[in-house]
């Protein structure tokens, strides 16, 4: 086997280490030999770091924009390369498929070839377990990554699962959907056998909780419509039992505090990465705060998601907010749901002055959220306030770092809960479904009305789900795998206009901000042209995904 050169960007320090070394971190890439990294623990464990850091370093942009603006929660007016995407004008040789592609790619080469070394590494012990059980999560992740972006309705990625020498032809067919799928369970549980619980766990390296809510989200994609159109109640079965395997752990519990979630460190929250400042940072603030609080406001809600957050009526009962309610249309903001205001900035809304003080948003005319900066200024009249850093404008006009200092979650127990839900329902067990759906309605900050179990409609499922992972990456990812995409995607986005009186009292006019095109074959993304036909010199028969 010839040797090659690893070049191994060290993890940030909020990965942990398994060692005490105080010098474990650099900030300069570092250049080992292959046979030095496979016969070194702590150099191992800086490539397994690698595949974790590469996960944030070369898709941030992609994660925190395309995966919400794929949806119909968020839309955008400044991020072109982003909107391109948003409005059905992306190609193979755009960079945002290449740049996924690719870098999955990438990984999970690095990945094999850990791997093929750390399966001998047995006189490690506990730290061979640890870096193989990590290394088999990561190869799952990125698969993951390429099935979500790139695959479905039966159609896989090439799934290359053994080391190779650089010169060794890795040009192969797509693999089905569900070899690839199973491919991943297979990978996800050596992780969930080989990780230690999250208890006896270093914070945010992966663990055995963390591979059993990725293998029950795996679960749940490979039984909705899109890649189920029989409705196979056996893959609902198996989903239902995977979600139901980590609730019964009792690894994570819902936090007390909804908005409180993506603040701090509490025990929902699964994974995640945070910002170090130096080697790897994401820049969620700048692309959701107002400008006024030093933001560019990449993507902000649209009247779309504000109008899916229910109104809680006089006898207690929540009912959809109804623009032709003339009590709902005169207050709108008025009685909603609490996850409305935990997660939207809207006219007359408290957010911080960065004086240590606080201020109302204003989106009239002549706000200041919206005359500080009118080409980053909302186009709807909202920004997002789920997971933006309160400190954030007072750190940053001081001279600090423009990067975000909060968690960026990937995965939290809330969505468990829900994933369960989900099957439940698609089983027919309405009763057991509404209780996990009400446990989520009756976290202690949100107290919305108790449903029952003749009022979880698939309609209000898939609202409640909405509105509770909003700004997450789920809605992109949910309605196409729900077979909605053309209904739901194919629309005109809305906003509002904020009008104040002699006394500025506001009034509000509902306007068209945008009308989107989503032709169908951007359920998938084009595999990169150039990577299409290197592979076809080799696989003649290599398929562009449909339409591209």
């Amino acid at each position: 086997m010839k040797k090659i050169i690893f070049i191994l960007f060290v993890a940030l320090s909020s990965f942990g280490t398994l060692s005490c070394s105080k010098n474990f971190f650099s900030h300069q890439p570092d250049f080992y030999s292959e046979e030095n990294v496979f016969n070194n623990v702590d150099l191992a464990e800086k490539a397994v770091n690698s595949l974790l850091a590469r996960r944030m370093i070369e898709t941030d942009l992609v994660k925190i924009s395309l995966m919400n603006i794929g949806g119909d929660d968020v839309t955008t007016k400044v991020v072109t390369s982003f909107a391109q995407f948003a409005n059905g004008d992306m190609n193979p040789t755009s960079s945002l498929p290449i740049n996924l592609w690719q870098n999955s790619y990438r990984q999970i080469r690095m990945a094999n070839k850990l791997l093929s070394s750390l399966e001998n590494k047995t006189e490690w012990g506990t730290s061979r377990d640890q870096l193989l059980g990590e290394t088999y999560f990561m190869r799952a992740y990125y698969y993951m990554e390429l099935l979500n972006f790139f695959g479905g309705k039966n159609l896989g990625v090439p799934l290359i699962l053994e080391a190779m020498d650089p010169d060794d032809n890795i040009f192969i067919d797509r693999s089905s959907y569900t070899t690839c799928v199973n491919a991943v369970y297979a990978d996800l549980d050596q992780a969930i056998k080989l990780l230690s619980t999250p208890a006896q766990s270093t914070v945010n390296r992966p663990n055995r909780g963390i591979a059993m809510g990725y293998k029950a989200r795996m679960a749940l994609y490979a039984a909705s419509i899109e890649n189920n159109p029989t409705n196979d109640q056996k893959l609902w079965q198996f989903a239902a039992q995977t979600a139901k395997n980590l609730i019964d752990s009792n690894y994570y519990s819902l936090h007390t505090d909804y908005e409180d979630i993506f603040l701090t460190n509490n025990p929902e929250i699964m994974f995640f990465y945070k910002s170090d400042n130096q080697i790897v940072a994401h820049y969620t603030d700048a692309f959701i705060q107002s400008p006024a609080n030093r933001g560019q406001t990449g993507i902000v809600p649209t009247q779309e998601l504000v109008d899916s957050y229910e109104v809680i009526e006089k006898d207690g009962k929540a009912v959809a907010f109804d623009w032709n309610n003339v009590l709902h249309a005169s207050q709108p903001y008025h009685n909603r749901d609490p996850r409305f205001a935990a997660s939207i900035l809207y006219h007359g809304s408290t957010w911080v002055n960065g004086n240590g003080g606080k201020r109302l948003i204003d989106v009239s005319a002549t706000g200041i959220d919206i005359t500080a900066n009118l080409q980053y200024s909302t186009p709807t009249g909202y920004y997002i306030k789920k997971s933006a850093d309160p400190d954030y404008f007072r750190r940053t006009n001081s001279g600090g770092t423009l990067s975000s200092l909060t968690n960026f979650i990937e995965m939290r127990y809330g969505e468990v809960i829900l994933n369960y839900a989900e099957c439940l329902l698609a089983l027919g067990q309405a009763q057991e479904a509404v209780h996990y759906v009400n446990l989520i309605r009756s976290r202690e900050s949100v107290n919305m009305p108790a449903l029952k179990a003749d009022e979880l409609s698939w309609e209000r499922y898939v609202n409640e789900r909405k509105v509770e992972l909003a700004f997450e990456r789920h809605r992109y990812f949910d309605v196409r795998r729900w077979g909605q995409s053309a209904k739901v995607f194919n629309t005109s986005y809305h906003g509002v206009n904020v009008l104040l009186d002699d006394v500025g009292k506001p009034s509000y006019i509902l306007k068209q901000v945008n009308q989107r095109s989503y032709p169908a074959k951007m359920d998938k993304l084009p595999i990169p042209q150039s990577d299409v036909d290197i592979i076809r010199s080799a696989v003649p028969s290599f398929q562009q995904n449909p339409g591209w």
